[in-house]
C-alpha cells in the first residue's frame, strides 16, 4: 500500500510537468521527454529504496536555507559557458509524512565565456578591443543569470538517526535567464555600451525542469542544520536578441537545451527549532 501510494504521488508530478511544457510550447523535443520519463523512474526506485529503511514519521519544519551551487554546464550551455556557480535562497516546507514544498531563488555567475565568435569585429589585428581614448582597453567577460522553481518532493526520514535528518527527494519546474556581461569600467567602449550591447550579450531564457537528490540534517544542536545535494536542470530557452552583431547573424527564437549539473550545499534555519525536538 505504501509504495502504491508512492507511486501514485510521484506520477502525479510527472504528469503535471508534462503539461506544463508540452502545451506551453509545442517546440519540445523528444529528447526532453524521455527525460521526463527517465526523471520519473528514477524518483520512483528513489523513494521505494530510502522507504523501505525509513519508516519513521518525520517531524512537520519550516526552514529557509542559502545555497551555493557548483555547476557543469551541458547540451547548448556548454558551447557557451564554462564550469560556473550560483548562489541562492530556499523556502520550504515538510510535513509529518515527509510530503515536502519549496520556493527557490538563484543568481548564475561565472568567469568562463566561450561563445563563438564572440565580438570578433570589434578585435584589432592584434587581438585587441581599441577604446575610444585609441588604446587597448580592459574588457571582462562574464556569464551572468538566474532562475527560479518551484519544488515538490518527498523527505524520507533515516530510521536509526537521532537526528531529524533523512534523504530529500524534490522535482521543481520554473524559469532561467543567462547572458553574456562585459565589464569595463575603466576604458570608454560604446561599442559595449547601452543598446549596443544587446548586440552581442546572447541573452537567452525559457522553462526549466530541475531534480534534486540530497541529504537535509537538523542538528539538536543551535547553528549545526545543512543540506548536501546533487542538482540536475533540463531548460528549453530561447534567444531573445534580434541580431549578433558581431557574427552578423540572427538566431532570435532558436531553441537551445541547456543542461547544468550542480553539486550543491547550504545551510538549513529552521523557523520553529524547538517543535523538532518537544
Amino acid at each position: 500500500m505504501r509504495i502504491y501510494q508512492i507511486y501514485e504521488e510521484i506520477r502525479l508530478l510527472r504528469n503535471m510537468l508534462q503539461v506544463v511544457f508540452f502545451h506551453s510550447h509545442p517546440l519540445i523535443s523528444a529528447t526532453l521527454a524521455l527525460m521526463i520519463k527517465k526523471l520519473f523512474l528514477f524518483l520512483f526506485i528513489s523513494s521505494i529504496t530510502v522507504s523501505v529503511s525509513a519508516q519513521l514519521e518525520s517531524k512537520a519544519q519550516s526552514f529557509f536555507s542559502p545555497r551555493y551551487t557548483f555547476q557543469i554546464p551541458g547540451g547548448d550551455m556548454s558551447d557557451r559557458f564554462g564550469l560556473n556557480s550560483s548562489l541562492g535562497l530556499t523556502f520550504a516546507t515538510k510535513k509529518e509524512n515527509g510530503n515536502y514544498f519549496g520556493v527557490n531563488g538563484n543568481y548564475q555567475f561565472g568567469s568562463d565565456v566561450k561563445e563563438p565568435g564572440l565580438i570578433q569585429n570589434l578585435l584589432s589585428i592584434n587581438n585587441e578591443i581599441i577604446s575610444v581614448e585609441g588604446k587597448p582597453a580592459s574588457v571582462l567577460i562574464q556569464q551572468r543569470g538566474f532562475n527560479f522553481s518551484i519544488d515538490f518532493g518527498k523527505f524520507m526520514r533515516f530510521k536509526k538517526s537521532k537526528n531529524e535528518s533523512g534523504i530529500l527527494v524534490t522535482i521543481g519546474t520554473g524559469f532561467i535567464q543567462h547572458n553574456i556581461r562585459f565589464e569595463h569600467q575603466l576604458d570608454d567602449i560604446p561599442q559595449l555600451d547601452g543598446e549596443y550591447e544587446k548586440g552581442y550579450d546572447r541573452l537567452s531564457n525559457g522553462l526549466m525542469l530541475s531534480q534534486n537528490i540530497g541529504w537535509l540534517f537538523f542538528s539538536k544542536k543551535r547553528f549545526g542544520d545543512f543540506y548536501l545535494g546533487l542538482e540536475l536542470i533540463e531548460a528549453l530557452t530561447f534567444s531573445r536578441r534580434e541580431y549578433n552583431f558581431d557574427t552578423l547573424t540572427s538566431d532570435q527564437g532558436d531553441a537551445r537545451l541547456d543542461l547544468l549539473f550542480g553539486i550543491k550545499a547550504g545551510w538549513a534555519v529552521p523557523f520553529y527549532k524547538k517543535n523538532l525536538y518537544d
